[in-house]
C-alpha cells in the first residue's frame, strides 16, 4: 500500500496512525488508531521498534505537517484528518513521523499509549 504525507510518498507493508484521541483515557482507540495491514502481533511489534527508533535514534524519525492529512491506499483509500503520529513498515525498515506541534513528552505519551493498545488488541486476538 501507499502513504502520502506532507507531500511525500511511501510505500509499505503496514500502517499505524493516530490522532490526538490517542491521549484519551478510554481504552478503546476505535476512532482514534487506525491501522492498515498487519495482525496484532506485527502492529505490535512494529510500535515497539518505531518506540525503540524514537528513543534510541531520534534522528531517524521525521517532523511533518501531519495535521494535514495522511492519505493511505491500499484495498481501500482513506484520507485521515488530524494525523499526529504515523508509524509504517516498509521492508526491513521502520518509518517514523509525527507532527510537528508535538513535543518530546506528547511524542512519548502517545507512544506508550500506542503500544498498550497494540498490546490490548494482541492478547483479544490470541484465544
Amino acid at each position: 500500500m501507499e502513504i502520502r504525507f506532507a507531500g511525500q510518498l511511501e510505500e509499505v507493508e503496514i500502517a499505524v496512525c493516530c490522532n490526538r484521541g490517542i491521549f484519551s483515557d478510554d481504552p478503546n482507540k476505535v476512532g482514534s488508531v487506525f491501522i492498515f495491514g498487519g495482525s496484532g502481533r506485527e502492529v505490535l511489534s512494529l510500535v515497539e521498534r518505531a518506540l525503540m527508533l524514537y528513543s534510541e535514534y531520534p534522528e531517524e524519525c521525521r517532523e511533518a505537517e501531519l495535521e494535514e492529512g495522511v492519505e493511505v491506499s491500499g484495498d481501500a483509500a482513506s484520507r485521515l484528518e488530524g494525523t499526529i503520529l504515523l508509524v509504517a513498515k516498509q521492508g526491513s525498515g521502520t518509518v517514523v513521523v509525527f507532527d510537528r506541534a508535538l513535543d518530546h513528552a506528547a511524542i512519548h505519551e502517545a507512544f506508550g499509549r500506542l503500544k498498550r493498545y497494540a498490546t490490548r488488541l494482541t492478547r483479544m486476538d490470541v484465544p
